[in-house]
């Protein structure tokens, strides 16, 4: 019966050999390591150029799709470094269907699981039974034969599991059968096909059980390439994101969220989609998709770092060796706020206690911030421009008056301290085009970008059309226009001690001086009325010299009591 089941399912063009379930290969897992977009994310499930260019030589491709969704069942001599690898999976563009068909091949599954699912009879065909599918040594002897040794049977039955023949026979890339005409990568897979007698709109597809709609209930995606952008997660072309619902990795309280908020536009949403199929989606959205800058500068007059804003192949070679010491990559350096360091304000990284787990393992450097002084940035600049003050608690937001900025965005405190997504503002969950003019102002003073706010990677090419990037900002080329607020008040309360301290001691040494200055002009003018007073007229005197003798005792002694009446007056200023 197996054997007839199998057959009926044959499908062959030429040499090639389609699985009977219609799983189309995930053609971006089928590249070159050195022309592969993923090398980053990659790397943190334990892939390298060996284990990538053969299939299967990664153990974690032993494990079924859901058995990744935490490290647990993962060896730990595997250098996994994201604790959640199915994110990874999902970011690539793996859905649970094509990773455990293409690349698990179902070996994950217990044998109930096959019988389930109504895999084991393409197992069954290839001489698999219950006990050699939980032996570790009986197997059967197809599973030491060559593709061309196998029957057309086994063939088709291996096919059914999402075997080619060169991934059957464990040939790695590097041989260059990828490159060749090998006949699956060339082909077009039947289902995939389009009929060119009917290009008219289709139902929406079922929905598998456990799965969910993210367009809404009786809804699908319309532009799979369109590119789904949410605040704070990796942008997503549309179709990727469908299947990630239909599948179950997105809950079902989420679904019903995605489907009424303004983002999921871009996806085109509707009860039909069209009958001809669109191109595979790629994660790289075009250059075109992005809409231009509207030129916005921040208030405070801090300009971008624009060594952060290059492309990690166009850094210099000293740029890269910094940014490795604080964890960044190739992927996390052209996707902003993908690196927990951006979490933590400047001041904060004098040391590594903030960074959390498994970031704070793979930051090298114990003072982060010296780092960062190093590659270029200032205290303002990566607060500003990296951070955008989300490290800081609402009250430094008010001390640095930076508060107003996030409070016309609907932020206050009790938002900002608490951890329930639904307490943020509705602005959370906009992108840009949807913010008001004075909303999009107040994050440009937070020195947002339209394409930092949307998370669009530099991948996109919005780099090279940014007309922010292409200008010179106004306060570089004609001096500031700002008052020297920020500065003071950022100083704080020892600032303004200093100023009355000084302003005090000003005041008093004046005073010192104004009365010492006071009583030395009185002292010298009594002086100088009292010399007057001790002069004498010259008089012709025609009395005995007796006479003129008592005169000049009378005046020694006037001269005497004068003298004692100028020393008192003396003394007396002096101590005034």
């Amino acid at each position: 019966a197996s054997l007839f089941f199998l057959l009926s399912c044959v499908e062959i063009r030429g040499d090639v050999v389609y699985n009977a379930d219609k799983i189309s290969m995930p053609r971006f897992r089928f590249e070159r390591w050195k022309d592969s977009q993923f090398q980053d994310v990659a790397s943190q499930i334990a892939y390298d150029e060996s284990t990538w260019e053969t299939l299967s030589y990664n153990s974690i491709e032993a494990l079924a799709f859901m058995d990744l969704e935490t490290t647990d069942n993962i060896d730990d001599s595997l250098n996994v470094t994201f604790d959640k690898p199915t994110m990874i999976l999902i970011g690539m563009g793996f859905t649970e269907v094509t990773w455990d068909c293409w690349i698990n091949h179902y070996g994950g599954y217990y044998w109930s699981d096959l019988e389930e699912y109504k895999i084991a009879p393409y197992y069954e065909a290839l001489g698999w039974t219950l006990d050699t599918w939980n032996s570790e040594s009986d197997f059967p002897a197809s599973s030491d034969k060559n593709w061309i040794e196998l029957t057309v049977e086994e063939r088709q039955a291996a096919a059914n599991l999402c075997y080619i023949e060169q991934t059957w026979n464990q040939e790695s890339f590097s041989t260059g059968w990828l490159n060749s005409s090998e006949a699956y990568l060339a082909s077009v897979e039947p289902w995939l096909r389009v009929d060119e007698s009917d290009n008219g709109p289709t139902k929406c597809p079922e929905v598998p059980a456990g799965g969910c709609s993210v367009c809404g209930e009786g809804e699908c995606v319309g532009s799979p390439d369109g590119i789904f952008i949410f605040p704070g997660q990796p942008s997503v072309p549309c179709g990727l994101f469908e299947n990630a619902g239909h599948f179950g990795v997105i809950p079902l309280d989420q679904c019903q969220f995605l489907s009424r908020i303004p983002q999921i536009e871009v996806c085109d949403c509707g009860s039909s989609v069209p009958g001809a199929p669109t191109a595979v989606p790629s994660m790289a959205p075009s250059q075109t998709f992005m809409p231009t800058d509207s030129i916005l500068y921040n208030a405070e007059e801090i300009s971008i770092p624009r060594f952060r804003f290059q492309r990690w192949n166009d850094t210099t070679k000293e740029m890269q060796d910094f940014a490795t010491e604080l964890a960044y990559t190739e992927y996390y350096w052209e996707r902003m706020s993908t690196n927990f360091i951006e979490e933590v304000a400047f001041g904060d990284l004098d040391s590594n206690k903030l960074i959390r787990k498994p970031w704070k393992n793979r930051v090298k450097s114990e003072k982060p911030n010296q780092v960062l002084a190093q590659m270029g940035f200032t205290e303002d600049v990566w607060d500003c421009w990296i951070n955008h003050y989300g490290g800081y608690e609402w009250d430094d937001l008010i001390k640095y008056q930076i508060a107003p900025y996030y409070e016309v965005l609907g932020w206050n405190r009790d938002a900002w301290n608490s951890f329930v997504s639904s307490d943020y503002p509705e602005s959370n969950l906009k992108g840009w085009a949807s913010l008001t003019p004075e909303e999009q102002q107040a994050a440009t003073d937070l020195c947002f970008l339209e394409r930092t706010w949307n998370e669009v990677p530099y991948s996109a090419g919005w780099l090279e059309s940014s007309d922010y990037l292409a200008t010179t900002e106004p306060w570089i080329l004609y001096g500031s226009t700002k008052p020297e607020k920020i500065i003071s008040t950022k100083l704080g309360l020892l600032h303004w001690l200093i100023i009355i301290a000084v302003a005090v001691t000003v005041v008093w040494i004046a005073s010192v001086f104004a009365v010492v200055w006071c009583c030395r002009r009185r002292r010298m003018n009594r002086l100088a009325q009292n010399d007057n007073n001790n002069k004498v007229p010259t008089k012709n005197i025609s009395h005995p010299e007796i006479e003129t003798d008592s005169r000049t005792v009378d005046q020694d002694s006037s001269s005497k009591e004068s003298s004692l009446k100028v020393e008192t007056i003396d003394e007396d200023e002096y101590d005034c």
